[in-house]
């Protein structure tokens, strides 16, 4: 199974595909993995994971600096044609005109990536609503994507996929660069590329809560009620993520 995970951005879109094997002998040693929030030295699970899990594609999506640097000179004229009057028509057309660019640019290059690698399932990472940057052209470069495409696209609950990729649904980026890591992918971890970071936190995230709906974890069982709490906000992490994607059977005919 292929699964092709997209973080969107404005200034860089991080995609990550990912080539998925649900290999029922590696519940254990894939599920020691995710729990434990240092690397796992134990070389038999590092196989087991490796044999399920692998990045095809981590590339970051970003528009041309020649784009860029337009865009921001004539958003600068605007600000000072305001401090001293009015910005023109013109130029308030000339902005509009330079941000959609950006966003069919990205959204292109996006769907041309598609084309080339053929997912079986495309997620799209959610809202981050206490981001800076303007949600609304976000909102309109994800809205162009959905309809542009001849394919579906499930949108990524992002506490699961920051639970799932720092073991906190609450993460901040330098965590999750941080945490990421204890995952044995063949990727080269660079801090500041956060795009692909988080792309391949939603490729990992759509694994794990596949394989906890279609075969299932034995997740330990412990005495304390603080650990047992952490163990029921593991599955509810999974569950919430699970139910964007489909029910068993429909997920089990992916499996196969």
């Amino acid at each position: 199974m292929r699964v092709m995970g997209i973080d969107a951005s404005l200034q860089s879109t991080g995609i990550c595909v990912c080539d998925l094997d649900f290999d029922p002998d590696a519940s254990e040693a894939i599920l020691r993995i995710l729990l434990d929030s240092n690397a796992v030295t134990d070389s038999n699970a590092i196989a087991f994971f490796k044999k399920c899990v692998s990045v095809v594609l981590a590339t970051q999506i970003q528009p041309p600096k020649d784009a860029n640097k337009a865009l921001t000179k004539i958003r600068k004229k605007i600000r000072d044609d305001t401090k001293n009057g009015e910005p023109s028509m013109e130029d308030i057309q000339m902005e509009d005109s330079l941000v959609c660019n950006r966003i069919k640019f990205q959204v292109h290059e996006i769907l041309d990536i598609r084309e080339q690698y053929r997912p079986d399932i495309t997620l799209i990472e959610d809202y981050s609503y206490g981001s800076n940057g303007s949600i609304v052209q976000l909102a309109e470069m994800k809205g162009y994507l959905r309809c542009v495409r001849d394919f579906d696209i499930i949108t990524a609950n992002i506490n699961s996929v920051k639970k799932v990729g720092s073991t906190k649904g609450n993460a901040t980026k330098q965590i999750m660069f941080q945490y990421i890591q204890r995952f044995p992918v063949t990727m080269t971890f660079v801090e500041g590329n956060d795009d692909e970071i988080d792309a391949l936190a939603i490729c990992l995230t759509a694994f794990y809560s596949i394989y906890y709906r279609v075969l299932g974890f034995d997740f330990p069982i412990h005495k304390k009620a603080k650990d047992r709490l952490v163990i029921k906000s593991w599955k509810e992490s999974l569950e919430k993520f699970a139910n964007h994607m489909g029910n068993k059977t429909d997920l089990s005919l992916l499996v196969k």
